[in-house]
């Protein structure tokens, strides 16, 4: 049995409720994303629940505790999966990362043709 539970999955539609968002794999580092041959994947957000963490199997599902590592796992449509586990600073790291670019401006590649 898995310590671990899902709390996000972005870019799953089936997940109840969805999270909003397309992600996909970008094979290499030179073209835009979005090309056709680019895979759709999700993102799942996981986090270890107070009572699977090792000396506090007592503190009860119930807790709103949390161990002190979150999982970032991206599955590919096409199979592949890799998951990442960030400690409390990484997780600082990556949330002020994506706040920064989340206040910036956002261009879009201009219709052709």
């Amino acid at each position: 049995m898995s310590i671990w539970a899902v709390t996000h999955s972005i870019g799953d539609t089936d997940w109840p409720p969805p999270d909003p968002g397309l992600v996909l794999t970008v094979p290499d580092t030179h073209t835009y994303p979005g090309q056709p041959w680019d895979v759709e994947a999700t993102v799942d957000v996981s986090v270890i629940p107070a009572h699977c963490v090792p000396g506090h199997e007592a503190t009860g599902e119930d807790s709103p505790a949390l161990g002190g590592w979150v999982r970032l796992g991206v599955q590919h449509s096409d199979g592949g999966h890799l998951d990442v586990a960030l400690d409390t600073a990484a997780a600082a790291s990556l949330r002020d990362a994506l706040t920064w670019w989340l206040d910036h401006h956002h261009i879009h590649p201009a219709p052709t043709g």
